[in-house]
């Protein structure tokens, strides 16, 4: 997706909060204590997918276990603070529940805009890397319209969920991946997509916190809430990998 209206100033990014499919609050609390902390602050929230452990709509459920973080990001816009939502490998069929009730833009792939003078380029960045050729395949048949179908009307959401539940933790146990060799993937995408005319790209998906400067331009990985509690922040002149809680 590709803007012409800039977005407005300060931008903050995150992603890879994995908020889970349980009544376990534990886990997600300092991303609350993140959202609570942008209260009144304006500017726009970018969230660059995976910010649920699973996310996919029903027609008309909604899972019970999240009601502490939509609580969250409808008060952060209702006070004025604009939300995207780009979506993840995790969350991949957000809809009408995020954008009507929560008050999220959806955006499905990746966000190209400009803020304060600079362009950026602003995706998840499942399936940059290219050893990542067998999931690219995946993701192509589980966005695939028959898939969703089939998902949404022949499986109960409970056990929809069960389903997703026991395929992340499957996925995290079995799935290693060497981070420090994708990182350089990473920026060498980041590298093409500065060439191409932005000035920044900020990416998420592995859980590597990276930030890089190239001369007046930059490239930005937001690593992610489970371990790292790293996110980016774009006052209007800088760009900046900040970690929570922040030191005053």
């Amino acid at each position: 997706m590709v803007l012409d209206t800039p977005l407005s100033c300060p931008l903050f990014f995150a992603s890879d909060v994995h908020w889970p499919l349980a009544h376990d609050y534990k886990q997600g609390q300092p991303f609350l204590d993140f959202l609570d902390h942008l209260a009144g602050k304006g500017g726009t929230l970018i969230l660059l997918g995976d910010i649920f452990d699973f996310w996919f709509e029903w027609h008309e459920v909604v899972p019970a276990y999240w009601f502490e973080i939509f609580y969250r990001l409808r008060r952060l816009r209702e006070q004025g603070t604009v939300i995207w939502f780009i979506s993840g490998n995790h969350d991949f069929h957000p809809g009408a529940y995020l954008e009507q009730e929560i008050g999220l833009t959806l955006c499905s792939e990746n966000l190209v805009f400009p803020a304060a003078g600079k362009h950026f380029y602003i995706a998840h960045g499942d399936g940059l890397a290219q050893r990542d050729g067998g999931y690219r395949l995946l993701k192509r048949i589980i966005r695939h319209p028959v898939s969703i179908w089939l998902y949404k009307n022949l499986i109960h959401p409970d056990w929809g969920i069960r389903l997703a539940r026991w395929t992340s933790a499957t996925s995290r146990k079995h799935r290693h991946i060497d981070r420090k060799a994708w990182a350089e993937e990473y920026f060498a995408f980041a590298r093409a997509r500065m060439d191409a005319g932005a000035d920044y790209v900020v990416l998420g998906h592995v859980h590597f916190p990276d930030f890089r400067k190239v001369g007046e331009k930059g490239y930005l990985n937001c690593g992610d809430w489970l371990s790292e509690f790293s996110y980016g922040l774009f006052d209007g002149k800088e760009l900046s990998l900040q970690r929570w809680p922040v030191v005053p």
